[in-house]
């Protein structure tokens, strides 16, 4: 049986320092402040002439895109976000009246003097889109991410986020486990029954990734949708946000601003219109949405930016991105080298220490006593959870996306086990108290729409064994395979079959013939 902490991974926590009470403190006078003030701008909004949404339900979904006010939770007042549904064809091979439809939330971030009030706006907004796959574009627009995005393109174009297909607000969603028909919206009581289902499922579960697929398959059909949430389909729902977007911008007659205006000198001659073409910023899984995107419309391409690129020749591939953990190690090596140097300020590290391999030598030893004996911790929840050592290396590997952020806390962490000290603030054990509230609503899980879309993208099923598909990776990393193992075994079982925008769509990237695009794309490193 797996542990407790299996539901929810080890957060990591730092040990809370004297001072914290003050700032509660403070950060509830703020969070009293900013509510009266929330309320008052609001309740002054309402007396807009242009309507201001407060739930994404309430927002009318459209086949042509309407953007209207919104003030939605993580939003912040004054910054004059802009939501929309825009329906699509759940099937692009049928037209809209004869297909079920998928009403796709998103969110518009006009920048700076741009908006209804001043009824200008970017001739070509930014589309963005986190990663993935299954991640959620709307609240990527949202403070802090959005604006520093926003800042860091110039700060003179608009913005916009949207969920894909089955995730966040776009429905129909991709929830296996609720209880609902299919095209109707599920009440409080199927979400919420729904979220103890998987808890307890996830709990007890020794192959959950053959058994959810089996629970969707049992739920798929024309309505589900879970076949049509391949990366080809999300790429055909951008080229449409693309193109009623411009629709929306010409029936209103908005003053538009071509991109980059602001930053031309006079000198500087004037670059390819980007009018009615697709402008993206795409991170990780991104990168593999805006390269079929650029597969599929090459005519359509304005300005690509793919940061974080995703080998879409390997993706589709059972064995897909063993590639990514091949610098794992190095890495890890990298936490023993920065934590020699800062000394005292390593919590892993001792006086005396000669070289990294000291400060190796405990971490293996820490991983080494878990493997031996998992320890029990008793949160302050008051509940027991068992700490395997595959939740501690979930937790390193979390953390190599963010070395610079998370190596102190894995540093504190490891000391904590080496020193036999009580870890009780490194874990948080999974609350179900809210569950019983009879307030309580569902959270939107995103473990469906991961392998909805992934597996999806797969062309052709594993032929290696599990035994050889570990030596795969171990060979890439030694720190990490058996975790990334998990996450590669994902599609085991999937058995739906992906059904795309046009019967000739090849998804496979491995045609040599060369696509030309309108423009050309950057391909970034940053992430």
């Amino acid at each position: 049986m797996k542990s407790f902490a299996d539901i929810v991974p080890p957060t990591l926590r730092p040990q809370r320092p004297s001072w914290t009470k003050p700032i509660i403190l403070a950060l509830l006078i703020f969070a009293l402040t900013t509510y009266n003030l929330t309320t008052r701008l609001r309740f002054n909004a309402s007396n807009h002439p242009f309507p201001v949404y407060t739930s994404w339900i309430d927002i009318p979904p459209s086949p042509s895109l309407h953007w209207s006010r919104c003030s939605l939770p993580g939003m912040l007042s004054g910054q004059n976000y802009l939501c929309a549904r825009l329906t699509v064809p759940m099937d692009y091979q049928k037209p809209l009246n004869l297909s079920t439809k998928v009403h796709i939330a998103a969110v518009l971030l006009p920048a700076p003097g741009h908006g209804l009030d001043t009824r200008i706006f970017s001739t070509s907004p930014l589309l963005l889109n986190p990663g993935g796959p299954g991640g959620v574009g709307t609240a990527f627009t949202y403070p802090p991410r959005g604006p520093a995005l926003q800042a860091m393109v110039g700060g003179d174009v608009d913005i916009i986020g949207f969920d894909p297909r089955g995730i966040g607000n776009t429905v129909p969603r991709a929830d296996c486990y609720v209880d609902a028909e299919p095209g109707t919206e599920p009440s409080t009581e199927a979400l919420n029954l729904a979220t103890l289902h998987r808890l307890t499922w996830i709990a007890s579960s020794h192959d959950r990734a053959k058994a959810v697929s089996k629970l969707c398959e049992r739920k798929d059909g024309e309505q589900g949708g879970f076949r049509y949430m391949s990366t080809p389909n999300v790429a055909a729902d951008m080229k449409r946000i693309v193109e009623t977007h411009d629709d929306w911008l010409e029936e209103n007659g908005f003053l538009t601003v071509p991109l980059g205006a602001s930053l031309r000198s006079p000198s500087e001659s004037t670059p390819p219109p980007t009018k009615r073409k697709l402008v993206y910023w795409g991170f990780s899984y991104g990168t593999l949405l805006g390269q079929t995107f650029a597969a599929m419309y090459p005519n359509s391409v304005g300005r690509l930016v793919l940061d974080g690129v995703v080998d879409s020749k390997v993706y589709s591939k059972p064995s897909w991105w063993t590639s990514s953990i091949q610098d794992a190690d190095a890495i890890v090596q990298k936490f023993f080298l920065y934590c020699l140097l800062a000394k005292d300020k390593c919590a892993l590290h001792r006086q005396g220490d000669a070289g990294p391999d000291a400060i190796q030598k405990r971490y293996e030893h820490v991983l080494s006593a878990l493997r031996a004996e998992p320890l029990v911790v008793i949160s302050n929840s008051n509940m027991p959870v068992l700490l395997l050592e595959e939740d501690v290396k979930k937790t390193i590997f979390v953390a190599l996306y963010a070395p610079m952020q998370f190596f102190p806390i894995i540093a504190s962490l490891f000391n904590a086990l080496y020193t036999n000290t009580d870890v009780v603030d490194f874990v948080i054990a999974p609350d179900f108290g809210p569950a019983c509230s009879p307030g309580f609503k569902s959270p939107i899980y995103l473990e469906e729409s991961n392998a909805a879309i992934g597996c999806s993208d797969q062309r052709v099923k594993r032929n290696e064994t599990l035994e050889a598909l570990f030596d795969k990776l171990a060979r890439s990393s030694s720190s990490v395979a058996d975790v990334f193992l998990s996450i590669m075994l994902s599609c085991e079982g999937w058995n739906i079959e992906a059904k795309f925008p046009s019967p000739d769509w090849d998804a496979s990237f491995e045609s040599g013939d060369p696509i030309n695009t309108s423009f050309p794309i950057l391909f970034a490193g940053n992430t």
